[in-house]
């Protein structure tokens, strides 16, 4: 399939001189010169418009005007490769074999797969991210009521353990929604010694709190901390204070926690089954009122769990001979090449001596690299290594076998996102490992980029050149920031975090608002009203924080709603069509209203409302429809933001932003047949 033809800047003549026209308007409506909104300062004023947007027009056309070819070769020039594949992330779970008695590591780089599905050419395999110290302990409690009496604790589902079957449980469990403490207990079984300061791995699966308008703490980081004390008994547990490494940052966001086994450890009278458990807790301290707002969602805690990513490491792979010419290239036997890679070159030290190998380092190209600088360029989808001239990067010194990958990682795409309890073969087989399994779904792989993207986003970063000055840079950099965000618009100066229904309507509105942006951010989603989750948000402000003026305020915020209700009434040819086009009707509804890919596929732009003409098209190839006889349409707005002012109903406040997206509401479908 042919590329369409690429764009530096795609705006008409005429785009110019409206553009000047409505910044003229705007910047000189005020005294002394008092334009009034149509003014386009006479003949005068519209000659200078002209001349100024027609000058522009032949900037942009010389620089449109390069050949496809030819800008694809300077965007490679310029270091714009296609972007690789990213690998899903997986959490697997290690069941130790019942003789077991004594704990022991799973290395880094262990790898566990799945079976080949359907077109795949291999098996599918995952490789642990860190060295996990399987425990003898089992966790099989979890409790809110506290650890003081002798009555029985209640067994949770959200107990997960790969010896279960493996399903996704639906999150119920909200996390600090008020004043509680967490409790978790761990059983030694008899005949396993005591593990005193060996390694306990503690995984939450968490869904992320989402952005939430209807709160001023919704846009807060939630200043707040988890404190996790053990008992150390000897009867009722005496609470000391427990010292763990937290990647859920204080139960927000899915990740483990790990802590060493205190020696004064003590099994309390609270029981399960007549077992004496190892208690821990969590309490929240420092957050307004010690609660969440909004507060994430529990759906499993599982022990002996380890972050896994879809990628096999090669090591020690020889690339070739070096001949002490410029420009030299060399390929990886297995592609795509995944970022992370360790390339080597053995060099002889200018003292004289053995030779050894010498780490290079990864540049985007060669045009701030000198003459002695060990740089090389990567293409990651074709595996292909480049050296440099000696004026731009220094050559590599000729030899036999003497450039090599000591390590590096292929693998990636959509084909690791995989069903809970699909991941569950030991590659190497480990007698101590009874079970090995993920026990959630496998998220985040995705494909290698296409040329098409890639002729969309060059453009753009020869714009920006990775720096956020204009509203279109914020935006282009904001889908940068992670695969999972689809669309993002930058709206100056007004804080939406504290502010999400506001308005700019005057010139004192703008000044007080110099020097803050915000981040509107969709998720990639197939959910009928995506909303990003707050780690996804941190994820997008520290990206551009990074890229932006020090002393810019940023905020990073999801979009507002407003629902679409419709009602239809239509005639069928035949009343054997009844059930078949209700049904039919209310999926293309749902379909056509998404914001991300409905419209055709198009998505709906922020601030779009559809009209009754939108469905009058989408209903004229519905097999079995003689006509509509009525239809119409309804806004509606859920979420009233917490800074709609008084005596503005809640749908007024969302669309008089102009920042809103539409969803799919309730439809209702009814029918006549003809006569």
């Amino acid at each position: 399939m042919a590329l369409k033809s690429p764009l530096i800047d795609g705006r008409s003549e005429a785009d110019f001189a409206a553009q000047t026209r409505a910044l003229l308007a705007h910047y000189l409506a005020a005294q002394p010169y008092g334009w009034q909104p149509g003014d386009d300062g006479g003949e005068a004023g519209r000659a200078l418009t002209g001349v100024f947007a027609r000058d522009c027009r032949l900037v942009v056309d010389r620089i449109n005007d390069a050949p496809e070819k030819n800008f694809l070769a300077f965007l490679d020039l310029l270091g714009n490769a296609l972007s690789p594949p990213v690998p899903a992330r997986a959490a697997l779970s290690f069941a130790l074999d019942n003789a077991v008695t004594e704990g022991f590591t799973i290395t880094a780089g262990t790898q566990v797969q799945a079976d080949a599905p359907d077109g795949a050419s291999g098996p599918i395999v995952f490789e642990t991210e860190r060295d996990l110290w399987v425990t003898t302990f089992d966790l099989v409690a979890m409790s809110k009521a506290p650890i003081n009496g002798t009555q029985e604790v209640d067994v949770t589902p959200l107990i997960l353990h790969p010896a279960r079957k493996a399903e996704r449980i639906q999150p119920d469990e909200r996390l600090f929604d008020q004043v509680e403490t967490f409790y978790f207990g761990l059983f030694l079984a008899p005949g396993r010694p005591f593990p005193a300061n060996r390694p306990v791995s503690l995984q939450m699966f968490i869904d992320h709190a989402l952005y939430d308008p209807t709160s001023a703490a919704a846009a807060s980081d939630n200043p707040a901390r988890v404190i996790w004390e053990y008992g150390a008994g000897p009867a009722a547990p005496r609470w000391k204070t427990l010292v763990v490494e937290d990647t859920t940052r204080g139960l927000t966001q899915a990740g483990s926690l790990d802590f060493l086994v205190p020696a004064d450890f003590t099994s309390a009278q609270r029981r399960l089954f007549e077992k004496k458990l190892y208690w821990i807790r969590a309490r929240l301290v420092g957050a307004a009122g010690g609660v969440y707002v909004p507060p994430p969602r529990l759906y499993g805690v599982a022990l002996n769990t380890v972050a896994a990513l879809q990628q096999v490491s090669v090591h020690d792979e020889v690339l070739g001979s070096c001949n002490g010419k410029a420009s030299q290239v060399f390929t990886a036997f297995r592609k795509p090449v995944l970022p992370g890679e360790v390339l080597e070159v053995t060099e002889r030290p200018a003292s004289g001596g053995d030779t050894s190998w010498i780490p290079w380092i990864e540049v985007r190209d060669f045009y701030a690299s000198g003459p002695y600088d060990r740089h090389y360029v990567v293409n990651r989808q074709t595996g292909e290594f480049r050296f440099g001239d000696g004026r731009n990067g220094v050559i590599p010194p000729p030899g036999v076998r003497n450039v090599r990958l000591a390590r590096y990682q292929t693998g990636g795409g959509r084909v690791g996102n995989l069903p809970a309890d699909a991941i569950k073969t030991l590659v190497a087989g480990n007698r101590r490992v009874a079970k090995v399994t993920n026990l959630a779904e496998a998220q985040g792989g995705a494909e290698a980029e296409l040329p098409e993207a890639l002729l969309d986003r060059a453009p753009r970063a020869l714009r920006h050149r990775d720096r956020a000055v204009a509203d279109e840079d914020y935006g282009d950099l904001a889908k940068l920031a992670s695969p999972e965000v689809a669309r993002a618009l930058c709206v100056p100066l007004i804080d939406l975090a504290r502010h999400p229904s506001k308005v700019i309507a005057t010139m004192d509105d703008e000044r007080s608002g110099a020097g803050t942006a915000s981040m509107i951010v969709v998720p990639r989603t197939s959910a009928e009203k995506p909303l990003p989750s707050r780690l996804l948000l941190r994820e997008v402000e520290a990206f551009l924080r990074q890229r932006c003026a020090p002393t810019a305020t940023l905020s990073a915020v999801g979009p507002l709603y407003v629902r679409v209700d419709i009602s239809v009434h239509l005639v069928l040819t035949a009343v054997r069509f009844d059930d078949r086009v209700k049904q039919e009707i209310d999926q293309l509804f749902a379909a056509f209203l998404h914001p991300l890919t409905g419209r055709e596929g198009a998505g709906w732009p922020f601030g779009r409302r559809p009209q009754a003409s939108d469905f009058h098209r989408l209903l004229a190839d519905v097999t079995g429809v003689d006509h509509v006889s009525s239809l119409s349409v309804t806004t509606r707005a859920e979420e009233r933001p917490f800074d709609c002012l008084t005596g503005m109903d809640t749908l007024s406040c969302v669309e008089q932003t102009g920042r809103f997206l539409v969803c799919s509401g309730k439809h209702t479908i009814t029918t006549a047949t003809l006569p």
